[in-house]
């Protein structure tokens, strides 16, 4: 196309920089993590949320992401992935739905009831929130409806996630416990203390992968406890490990890698 008038440039530049702006904002975090306060993972797609209020969507296939909804998650302390939608927990303990396609959400249940909530998981079409006083609670994640489960035996957690088929925490001494969905009943694995220094952690199937401030990330066998090495240095950067499709995610402020958990091998996504 010619550009014949000083006019028709000027129209030709504002289109190139409107352009650029848009190929900025539809992966605007590729590069800059670093302020990343929440994430899940679901379908393939890694959901972040930042202190401005910002959700991304980011492929971890590509690394290439887009916006989700308006800037309405600056207050969001906790995120899980359910089956079809993403849960919250804000910084007032109030519990939100939110659609991943959109961004447009819904408060579920009462607010303010899990205010100070230690962690929060999704299972078996449920959402389990440890809170302070020690108790666990599984939630109804359409109607807010509330049952707690067992005892008030979990004050100490410190990391709070869920399998298919059970709970999981690590406590504030690093020990990890096993915890029925059903009745709240738990048990110790492995070796007591060995899960301390924690920075990061994801499961896939029954391994748990951990990365620690050493630098070192392990993978455990949730069964029996046995803790296997995959890196003895390179991840205590790390500011959490997400998994999708049997694989491995470290995201870090600068990037996204993918990790093979059998061998430890690793390929940086995106740019």
């Amino acid at each position: 196309m010619r550009i014949g008038t000083r006019a028709s440039r000027i129209v030709f530049s504002l289109l190139l920089v409107l352009a650029a702006v848009a190929a900025l904002s539809s992966n605007a975090r590729a590069d800059d993590w670093s302020d990343t306060k929440a994430v899940a993972v679901m379908n393939g797609r890694m959901y972040t949320v930042h202190p401005d209020g910002l959700m991304f969507s980011t492929s971890l296939s590509t690394g290439v992401g887009d916006q989700v909804g308006k800037a309405d998650f600056a207050n969001t302390r906790l995120l899980v992935a359910g089956q079809t939608n993403l849960y919250s927990i804000e910084n007032d303990g109030t519990m939100y739905k939110i659609s991943p396609v959109n961004g447009g959400w819904v408060a579920v249940g009462k607010a303010g009831s899990w205010k100070g909530a230690l962690g929060m998981a999704f299972q078996n079409g449920s959402v389990y929130a440890v809170m302070p006083n020690g108790k666990l609670y599984r939630i109804n994640p359409n109607t807010g409806a509330w049952q707690a489960v067992g005892n008030a035996d979990f004050a100490a957690t410190t990391r709070f996630f869920s399998t298919a088929s059970a709970l999981y925490s690590v406590e504030n001494d690093g020990t990890l416990y096993w915890i029925s969905p059903q009745n709240g009943t738990w048990k110790a694995i492995g070796t007591p203390g060995g899960w301390k220094g924690i920075i990061a952690r994801a499961t896939v199937e029954n391994t748990l992968y951990t990365a620690h401030t050493s630098g070192s990330l392990f993978a455990t066998n949730l069964t029996n406890g046995t803790v296997r090495t995959l890196a003895k240095t390179g991840y205590q950067k790390t500011k959490y490990l997400l998994t999708s499709a049997g694989w491995l995610y470290s995201l870090q402020a600068t990037g996204i890698t993918r990790i093979d958990g059998g061998t430890g091998a690793s390929v940086r996504i995106g740019g």
